[in-house]
């Protein structure tokens, strides 16, 4: 086991003992633990600043509350389903609000909204300033309304 695994090791039942009520591991026995884990960081560098948003090419088709709706009457699925709950939801006018037959009931279907991908990067290098890796994080968002 590395001397970063173990300092992780020591360090997460410190605090499983300290949260069970516990006491405190004395801090002495954890210096040589934190000091191979500060070396460990200190190994590690630094990281470049976060790339500007890309589009990566990916999209989805889901829908959204932006692109608004149609009021439906589906098959209930369940007893007792309560439409009166949702009368006049999103501003509409009741009068835009069908009466469903029994055996139905009322139901809001989001129309689609085309959702994109983005992807940021950035690229990370150790303390001799050696390529180490390269980090990157997606985000989605709804481009339009309509597939």
């Amino acid at each position: 086991m590395s001397t970063f695994m173990r300092a992780m090791a020591v360090l997460g039942a410190s605090l499983a003992m300290a949260a069970c009520g516990g006491d405190l591991a004395s801090e002495e026995p954890l210096a040589p633990e934190a000091a191979a884990l500060a070396q460990t960081e200190a190994e590690l560098g630094a990281c470049t600043a976060w790339s500007e948003w890309t589009a990566t090419g990916y999209y989805y088709c889901l829908t959204h509350l932006n692109c608004g709706g149609t009021w439906q009457c589906i098959p209930e699925l369940r007893n007792g389903g309560d439409t009166t709950s949702l009368q006049g939801q999103d501003g509409e006018p009741d009068e835009f609000i069908p009466e469903c037959p029994p055996g139905t009931v009322l139901t809001r279907v989001l129309n689609p909204s085309r959702t994109d991908e983005q992807m940021s990067y950035r690229v990370c290098f150790n303390e001799a300033g050696t390529y180490t890796h390269t980090e990157r994080q997606y985000r989605n968002f709804t481009a339009a309304c309509g597939c």
